[in-house]
């Protein structure tokens, strides 16, 4: 783990899954590399080389680094799907793992199938 050995406690821990979740001041939540390639190298800047990174480096990282821009825009990405047929076909190997299937069946559990 990359904060292995920072002692942090989980108090902190707490605080920083708020603060880089959606529910946070950005209102996105962060990625996993946001987090380990831009907030933590920030709080290390802070603190390298006269000291370890304390909580206030982490959070002062977070308000500075923000999340990476959501790919996903609904009012441009959804479509409107009401009235209209998506048929959705495939195939698997019989030694296919039946937990990923029962996942991928589970994915679309309100489509109906066709003739239903």
């Amino acid at each position: 783990m990359d904060c292995e050995g920072l002692n942090f406690d989980n108090g902190i821990l707490d605080e920083l899954v708020v603060l880089t979740g959606p529910s946070g001041p950005h209102k996105l939540g962060y990625t996993f590399s946001d987090i380990r390639t831009r907030v933590l190298p920030e709080a290390l800047a802070q603190a390298y080389p006269s000291r370890k990174i304390e909580r206030a480096d982490l959070i002062t990282a977070v308000a500075r680094v923000p999340p990476s821009p959501s790919m996903f825009q609904p009012e441009k990405d959804l479509m409107e799907l009401h009235g209209r047929r998506i048929h959705i076909t495939g195939s698997a190997a019989p030694d296919a793992d039946e937990a990923k299937l029962d996942y991928a069946h589970g994915l679309s559990p309100n489509l109906q199938t066709p003739g239903s």
